[in-house]
């Protein structure tokens, strides 16, 4: 007759992929409370990094540091831990540039093992085209049909590595900026080179009309296109933006 509190945890992007599991979490949540675990705001990144790193947490550090992670408790604490690492004193300042640690990566490989590899494909070029992006660039870098592509972002969707911030314009974001750095990393250098240089002939392509406000995009993905690409456009991109 004793009272007991009976308390698990799950990862929805588990149960959404198991019907099974979907039933029986949704049998277990009309019997008791659920209770969704979100990434930590702005103001708890800050606390977090000065209770775990035992250090003043600089505006910049903890704002680039929340829109990498979106707040995740174990992507944080892992960078926190290499970037640590490599200060002395508790009272010297953490700065805002940091990598993904291996672990972060290992998790992130770990996430994506069960992805078709079409899918990892997109999420690879997308990782360079930037935190943000649309389906029509997506498409004319990949070579893919609008059903591959669409299929394939789901997929992400579903395992919450993206999100659909626009329906209309069909744009989506990754959902930590920590993993498309991680699936940069991942590519060969010459793999990168190459596709910096169709991103960037993708942008113009697609982007013709407006092609001002993109002058910054252009000049990023020429100069990282070389030695590949031409030289040429990474200059007159680079001037017309500065003049801009």
């Amino acid at each position: 007759q004793m009272r007991i509190l009976l308390v698990a945890s799950y990862r929805e992007v588990d149960v959404r992929r198991s019907h099974e599991r979907s039933e029986l979490i949704a049998e277990i949540g009309r019997e008791g409370t659920t209770i969704p675990l979100r990434g930590l705001s702005l103001t708890e990144v800050r606390e977090f990094i000065e209770r775990n790193a035992q250090r003043p947490a600089e505006s910049q550090t903890t704002l680039s540091l929340h829109h990498a992670t979106n707040g995740n408790p174990f992507f944080l604490d892992e960078i926190l831990r290499l970037m640590t690492a490599g200060h002395g004193s508790p009272r010297t300042k953490l700065d805002s540039s940091f990598e993904a640690p291996d672990s972060v990566r290992a998790a992130i490989r770990r996430h994506m093992a069960p992805l078709a590899e079409q899918t990892k494909s997109v999420l690879g070029i997308a990782s360079l085209i930037g935190p943000e992006f649309d389906l029509a660039l997506l498409q004319n870098v990949s070579g893919l049909t609008t059903a591959q592509l669409i299929e394939a972002l789901d997929e992400s969707i579903a395992s919450s590595l993206v999100s659909q911030i626009s329906e209309a314009f069909y744009r989506y974001r990754f959902t930590h900026a920590i993993t498309a750095e991680a699936l940069r990393s991942e590519l060969s250098t010459a793999t990168r080179v190459r596709l910096h240089e169709r991103i960037a002939a993708g942008i113009e392509q697609v982007c013709a009309e407006d092609l001002e406000s993109h002058l910054a995009r252009l000049a990023h993905h020429y100069f990282e296109a070389l030695p590949i690409g031409t030289a040429e456009k990474a200059i007159e991109f680079a001037r017309r933006g500065a003049q801009r």
